[in-house]
C-alpha cells in the first residue's frame, strides 16, 4: 500500500487506476468515488489505522467503458501500470503512471461523445478590480481538431455567458479567481497556480508554437503600442496554462505520446 500512497500523492486531483494483475484497483476515497459513479461494488482490502481500506476494481480489458463514464462525469484518471517484471522483482512490482486522462484533453474516440466538440478552456484575468470591472481572457482548444482560440471579455457575466456558449469539457482557472469558481457550475473545473499564467512566458511559448514572426510576437506584449486586434494579454496568459512550459494538455498525454497539440490559432 505504500507504493500506492506514494504514487497517489503525485496525482491528488485524479482517480488512480492502480494495475494489479488483470484489474485496475482503486483504494480509499478514490474507490468510494469510482464505485458511486460507476455503480460497482465497494469492498475492502486490509486495514489502515485500524479501519478497513475501501477498494473497488475493474477489469483492465474493459477499462474504456468505465473511463468513458468517469470522463462524462468530469473526473480525471491517472493510469498506473506495472512496468517491472514480477518474476524478478523483490518486493512490490515497479509501477508508474503512464497516462492521465482528463475530460478536456481526452482524444481517444472510444472515450469521446461524437455529438459534441471536446474543448479545454483556460481563464486568466486582470487583478485588483471587481468582478464586473475585470477583463477576463480565455483560451480554448479543441483537442480533436487542433483549433485554438483566444478571446477577451469585460465582466463576470460576459465570461459565464461565453463559457455557456462554448460548453467546454474542462475549465482551468487561476487559483485566486474565487469569483469564477463560485460562478461556474461545472463538474470539471480546476484551480491552477498563478505562475502558469505568466504573460512574457505565454507570449514566447505561443508565438514559438504557432511559428509567428518576431514582429507579431512583440505586439502581444503588454504595451500601449499594441494594435487593437492584438490587445489580448489575459487570453495569452490563459493560453500559457494549456501549452506552456508545464502544459496541462501536454502533461496529460506525455507518457502515452497520443496527445494532440493545437495547430492553428
Amino acid at each position: 500500500m505504500q507504493q500506492f500512497l506514494r504514487i497517489k500523492a503525485q496525482h491528488q486531483d485524479s482517480l488512480l487506476f492502480y494495475r494489479m494483475g488483470d484489474f485496475y484497483e482503486l483504494f480509499f476515497e478514490d474507490a468510494k468515488s469510482a464505485a458511486n459513479v460507476l455503480d460497482i461494488t465497494l469492498t475492502a482490502r486490509g486495514k489502515s489505522g485500524g479501519e478497513p481500506i475501501p477498494m473497488c476494481g475493474i477489469p483492465y480489458h474493459a477499462a474504456d467503458r468505465y473511463l468513458a463514464k468517469l470522463v462524462e462525469a468530469g473526473i480525471s484518471v491517472a493510469i498506473c501500470e506495472q512496468i517491472g517484471d514480477p518474476a524478478t522483482s523483490k518486493g512490490p512490482v515497479e509501477r508508474q503512471v503512464v497516462r492521465i486522462i482528463t475530460p478536456g484533453t481526452v482524444s481517444d474516440e472510444a472515450l469521446l461523445d461524437e455529438r459534441r466538440d471536446n474543448c479545454l478552456l483556460a481563464i486568466s484575468a486582470s487583478a485588483g478590480k471587481t468582478a464586473a470591472q475585470k477583463t477576463y481572457g480565455i483560451a480554448f482548444m479543441n483537442i480533436s481538431s487542433g483549433r485554438f482560440v483566444l478571446s477577451e471579455m469585460q465582466g463576470l457575466d460576459a465570461l459565464t455567458s461565453e463559457i455557456g456558449r462554448i460548453q467546454p469539457a474542462e475549465i482551468l482557472f487561476q487559483e485566486e479567481l474565487t469569483e469564477v469558481e463560485a460562478a461556474l457550475n461545472h463538474p470539471a473545473k480546476r484551480r491552477r497556480p498563478v505562475w502558469e499564467f505568466e504573460l512574457e512566458n505565454a507570449n514566447r511559448i505561443l508565438t514559438e508554437h504557432f511559428q509567428y514572426p518576431r514582429s507579431i510576437r512583440l505586439r502581444l506584449r503588454r504595451s500601449e503600442r499594441r494594435p487593437p486586434g492584438c490587445r489580448l494579454p489575459h487570453s495569452v496568459c490563459a493560453g500559457d496554462a494549456e501549452i506552456g512550459p508545464a502544459p496541462y494538455s501536454g502533461d496529460t498525454g506525455r507518457a502515452s505520446g497520443r496527445q494532440r497539440h493545437p495547430r492553428r490559432c
